[in-house]
């Protein structure tokens, strides 16, 4: 979930280009040079900061005085990538190795892509959290499609052949591209180990993991486990590959003064265009639906005045209380106002950067069953069945 350490911050901020990444038309071509998109306008909004009296409370600021992308990428500043990374990134067929310790069970495989299946833009439904345990990675990506949906399709480059074009930003927050295709890594079934679709297809969603597993693979800017390293990977180091903008903060479980400040931290950070994700520090049951601990979720607008917060699991269910899964509200909890659940839950607030300082304001609108997005009642059993164990 969060992160808990502060980093040291500098009050000098770097400078940073002020061209956004877009994708190029022209078809991918593998060389040597550094991967590079073409400049299109600059936001022209600006998030802005939360009341001082929260920020006051919030802790874990990944700020840096070394790059805009924030603390995490420090590291990777002064790193000279070879021409083999290079080609790597831009060269859409190469893929991340299937770690040592799978490849018995593990392989690559052509599947079917649909990026957008139900509105023509990324909506969070889209997909879910399959096998891969990279939720952080998955839950910031969910907060993109449901704070800046536009954003989000505008840096994915569809090339109509089974390749795809993500303009993304280097650890020095220079634009760059990486591409990827639709070979995606399967169990021996055939089912897709990482972010899945409806009837096992890939999504908007799909790709994106792809793109951030070969960046991290090039720059290794997160060090866990899985393919490219990258379960386990923090929203915060994930979040500037896409908006070149690295500040963050954390809000610790128990650092705010009352459950009202969470729902102000949540209002306030979410029209300002920030992205938010958060987890549980022990299990709760809501309505007969339970949270998970050691797992992270994407933060929404709660649907009344009633409700404290809304989070929603990238698995696209809640685990019920008296067993199975409920998958009739996308895996969202609705979280009542009460001192025990607030005790309970951290966040993480991450700056949006050049996706824009205006943001969601309105609840999160659930499909239903996820049969908008094509899911149907044995793609949710399989997922239900899949992340048995996990809670």
């Amino acid at each position: 979930t969060t992160t808990t350490k502060d980093p040291v911050v500098s009050t000098k901020d770097p400078v940073v280009t002020t061209k956004d990444p877009v994708v190029s038309t022209k078809d991918p071509v593998v060389t040597p040079k550094d991967p590079v998109v073409d400049p299109v306008k600059p936001a022209v909004t600006v998030s802005a900061a939360l009341s001082a009296d929260l920020m006051a409370k919030s802790s874990g600021r990944t700020k840096s005085s070394k790059t805009k992308m924030g603390t995490w990428f420090d590291k990777a500043v002064n790193v000279t990538i070879s021409d083999a990374d290079k080609k790597f990134l831009a060269d859409a067929t190469q893929n991340v190795p299937v770690p040592d310790n799978k490849k018995s069970e593990w392989s690559y495989k052509k599947f079917t892509a649909k990026l957008y299946p139900s509105a023509g833009l990324p909506h969070p439904a889209d997909g879910a959290q399959a096998s891969l345990g990279d939720c952080n990675m998955l839950a910031f990506l969910n907060s993109f499609a449901y704070q800046h949906p536009s954003f989000l399709k505008s840096i994915i480059k569809d090339r109509g052949n089974g390749t795809y074009d993500i303009a993304m930003f280097d650890p020095k927050a220079q634009a760059i591209t990486v591409s990827v295709d639709s070979n995606f890594i399967a169990d021996k079934s055939g089912n897709l180990i990482v972010a899945r679709g409806a009837n096992n297809t890939a999504v908007w969603l799909t790709v994106m993991e792809k793109a951030i597993m070969k960046y991290n693979q090039v720059y290794k800017i997160w060090d866990g486990d899985g393919p490219a390293k990258v379960e386990g990977f923090g929203s915060e180091a994930g979040a500037p590959m896409l908006t070149g903008e690295g500040d963050s903060y954390s809000f610790d479980r128990g650092a705010l003064a009352k459950s009202s400040d969470l729902t102000r931290v949540v209002k306030e950070a979410l029209k300002a265009g920030k992205l938010i994700t958060g987890g549980f520090g022990q299990e709760m049951t809501m309505n007969g639906l339970k949270s998970v601990t050691g797992h992270a979720y994407t933060v929404m607008v709660p649907p009344n005045d009633s409700t404290m917060i809304a989070m929603r699991n990238p698995w696209g269910f809640s685990p019920k209380s008296d067993g199975g899964g409920d998958s009739s509200h996308d895996g969202i909890l609705d979280i009542a106002f009460n001192d025990a659940w607030f005790k309970t839950i951290d966040l993480r607030v991450m700056e949006p950067g050049i996706a824009g300082g205006s943001g969601n304001t309105g609840p999160y609108q659930p499909r239903t069953s996820f049969q908008a997005s094509g899911f149907t009642a044995d793609d949710m059993e399989f997922l239900i069945e899949m992340h048995k164990g996990q809670y």
